[in-house]
């Protein structure tokens, strides 16, 4: 997830259930912040409240969006990634891409190698990924996309070829694009 005010992380919806698809109570969370390690540093800080999109539906993953309240305040500060930038996530745009900033950041702890669940580290770590329009997009995925068209409420970001992707481990994570400062970011998807 995101911290994206002082005591709300913006998430994916489907993170918000166990592996049985029961709700995942509040109290079940622990939140760590303020850090680039997912096992220590920063602040850890509970959960008073889930709050999934009212439309959200499991079966199309249509408003896959769900913020977790966080039980205080934490300060926002900024974490640098591994490209010596930083990211402070200030506001969610909703505002399509602009073609001058044709690539995004994708930032996790997630698996760095495909199904093996023994590379996540638990270091954070960070992709550039090429933001494709959604015509294109849908040209080459034909009809293999479970969830159907791209359209104006999604973002198509990847290699033709493959090889960079978020990972198991990372849903829930923030896709980056460049702010109006140098070396800064906004969040554009989950």
């Amino acid at each position: 997830g995101s911290l994206i005010s002082s005591r709300s992380v913006l998430t994916a919806a489907h993170c918000t259930y166990d592996e049985s698809g029961n709700d995942v109570p509040p109290s079940a969370y622990m939140v760590r912040v303020n850090s680039t390690n997912s096992n220590e540093g920063g602040q850890v800080v509970s959960v008073v409240r889930v709050i999934r999109h009212e439309n959200y539906n499991r079966t199309s993953v249509e408003n896959d969006i769900a913020l977790l309240e966080l039980n205080t305040s934490v300060e926002t500060t900024y974490v640098p990634l591994e490209s010596g930038s930083s990211t402070k996530i200030r506001d969610l745009s909703f505002a399509p891409v602009s073609t001058e900033r044709p690539f995004g950041k994708i930032v996790g702890w997630g698996e760095t190698r495909s199904k093996d669940y023994t590379s996540a580290g638990g270091q954070l770590m960070e992709a550039d990924t090429p933001i494709i329009d959604a015509n294109e997009c849908n040209k080459v995925m034909g009809g293999m996309n479970p969830y159907g068209q791209i359209d104006n409420r999604r973002i198509c970001a990847g290699k033709h070829e493959g090889g960079v992707d978020t990972c198991a481990g990372d849903s829930g994570g923030p896709l980056l694009a460049p702010g109006s400062a140098p070396n800064q970011y906004i969040q554009i998807g989950i």
